[in-house]
């Protein structure tokens, strides 16, 4: 009987150390969980950001679209002005009304351009943070299931020692 008793006693000590440590492995497993999730949350919000980015240099873009139009109708309109001057004569004055004119008009289509530039290269950077941030992310999820799986065993090691700790007693 005291054999037993002393069986008895080291099986419920070894089943409160294991009990112990599968605490410890699960709050171990509950905060890299947490983690994770904070840290994926963390790179969604920033991703959030870099879609709001897109949809502002897509809106600049279509902007920039709509000045090229209007740049191009004021090009035919200046041709057709200048077909009109090549007809009939006009005066020196109406020649430099036309030249400010068309100045003004390349020095818009040369910022649009440059502004058109600046929107691409944007469009690039973003495109850029996407795939990296995309990578991460893919990281992120790997290395959860990667614990999710661990848990999984030790959570089933658990159980087989509790078992068999049931078993002896």
């Amino acid at each position: 009987v005291q054999k037993r008793q002393i069986a008895v006693e080291e099986l419920k000590s070894r089943y409160k150390t294991v009990l112990n440590e599968n605490r410890k492995i699960t709050e171990n497993k509950c905060l890299e969980a947490d983690k994770v999730r904070h840290k994926t949350e963390a790179e969604l919000k920033e991703l959030e950001h870099v879609c709001d980015l897109l949809k502002a240099a897509e809106e600049n873009q279509q902007k920039l679209l709509a000045w090229e139009r209007i740049r191009v109708q004021k090009c035919k309109t200046l041709r057709e002005l200048e077909l009109q001057v090549d007809n009939h004569s006009v005066t020196p004055i109406g020649n430099l009304c036309l030249e400010g004119e068309i100045c003004s008009i390349q020095k818009k289509y040369e910022d649009l351009q440059r502004q058109l530039g600046q929107v691409e290269y944007q469009n690039e950077e973003l495109a850029f943070q996407l795939r990296k941030e995309d990578e991460s992310l893919q990281s992120s999820k790997l290395q959860l299931e990667e614990k999710i799986a661990e848990y999984n065993a030790l959570t089933r090691q658990l159980e087989s020692a509790l078992e068999e700790g049931r078993r002896m007693v």
